[in-house]
């Protein structure tokens, strides 16, 4: 009997729904396929669209997310409807790949994987999100301890994308063999303006010659540091806020004149956005190390981010700044802020920025990896 040639890949969201998992799923899967002849079949919860590709076949699962809604929390309860087509999809596949151990789908994948003895590839992007709620915080501890843990401690293969990650979950008990391979990036689309394009970008933004732009991209959610972000615009009335998301949180309710939001930014669009920023500030807790930070540095824009999600990437420490989060941490940013937007601070050189997102960070060698990992396996489970 011929080897299967699908691999089942699962995530929570499709890349619609605006996480940096579900864009480098989206990034990876593609270029698995283009390279290595395998078919992936996608299964994701139904509240986004799904991506158009023709080497993906997408599987839309009827979900509710009021739990995002709600309070904040990218938990979608899934219909056990269309599990009966997981199941089967995964029993003719050659293995099984979900990205973050925690979600509902996620979990029943990495079950029925070990009940049809399909190898697992877990690509783990987050670690504990220190929710403002002590609730929330102590059902995600619980649930990583006695849920994530052994699902990673199970599965085949085990790729953090972090160093910060893969030493939290180290922290609490032996695992096997894992692997550390950094999200890459497209350096052909994210790579520094000429003077005339910077030009261009700023000027479809409105910002006149000496404005300071600080642009955030990501969702808008708790753990991004909205309420952090809110503050630091409120009290900084003379810089220029750009956001790009989408979530529950709405900043355009702060009524704030110096904040605008964009939505639906990908690609090309946020590369503008990028293109026409003084800085990428992103106060974000519970994190690896986010993929914007490293399109960001690609593009040549400098980066302020927390201690927390630097230690994510160590290698980036001298080249990305950071401010801790916690007690104090408003007055700490706006310090360090000010003194950005004053120019009393220098800011690295975006020459040297994209080259080091283009020596450290490569989508090609990140999908070799995962190329390797699914050609090489047997069908035969652990």
């Amino acid at each position: 009997m011929s080897e299967p040639r699908n691999i089942v890949v699962v995530t929570h969201y499709y890349p619609s729904h605006g996480g940096g998992v579900e864009l480098v799923a989206f990034e990876l899967a593609r270029r698995l396929s283009a390279t290595s002849g395998l078919r992936v079949v996608w299964f994701a919860s139904d509240t986004d669209v799904a991506p158009q590709s023709p080497a993906l076949d997408c599987e839309p699962v009827p979900a509710w997310n009021f739990l995002e809604r709600r309070l904040g929390v990218p938990w979608p309860i899934w219909s056990p409807f269309r599990l009966r087509a997981m199941w089967r999809a995964i029993g003719a596949s050659r293995g099984v790949h979900i990205h973050d151990t925690l979600y509902m789908g996620n979990v029943l994948a990495a079950l029925m994987a070990r009940i049809r003895r399909k190898p697992l590839v877990v690509t783990q992007h987050i670690g504990l999100v220190p929710y403002k709620s002590r609730v929330l915080r102590g059902i995600m501890a619980a649930a990583n301890r006695l849920v994530a843990l052994p699902v990673l401690r199970r599965a085949t293969k085990v790729v953090f994308i972090s160093h910060a990650v893969r030493a939290y979950f180290e922290a609490m008990g032996r695992m096997g063999t894992t692997h550390l391979v950094p999200n890459g990036v497209d350096t052909d689309l994210y790579r520094p303006p000429t003077s005339r394009e910077r030009a261009a970008a700023r000027a479809s933004f409105g910002l006149r010659q000496g404005d300071i732009a600080l642009v955030f991209v990501g969702r808008f959610v708790e753990k991004k540091g909205l309420a952090l972000m809110e503050r630091l615009a409120r009290q900084m009335s003379n810089v220029q806020w750009l956001l790009a998301g989408d979530g529950p949180i709405d900043p355009d309710e702060w009524k704030l004149p110096n904040v605008r939001c964009f939505r639906g930014r990908r690609r090309e669009t946020l590369r503008e956005l990028l293109w026409a920023g003084n800085l990428l500030v992103l106060p974000s807790t519970g994190e690896g190390f986010p993929l914007v930070v490293q399109e960001a540095m690609a593009t040549g824009l400098a980066c302020i981010v927390s201690e927390e999600t630097l230690e994510g990437y160590p290698a980036a420490r001298g080249l990305v700044l950071s401010e801790p989060l916690g007690e104090g941490a408003f007055e700490r940013w706006l310090v360090r802020l000010q003194a950005i937007s004053e120019r009393s601070v220098a800011l690295p050189e975006p020459d040297v920025l994209a080259d080091f997102a283009k020596k450290h960070w490569c989508w090609n060698r990140a999908s070799a990896f995962y190329e390797k990992q699914f050609t090489s396996l047997a069908d035969t489970g652990r």
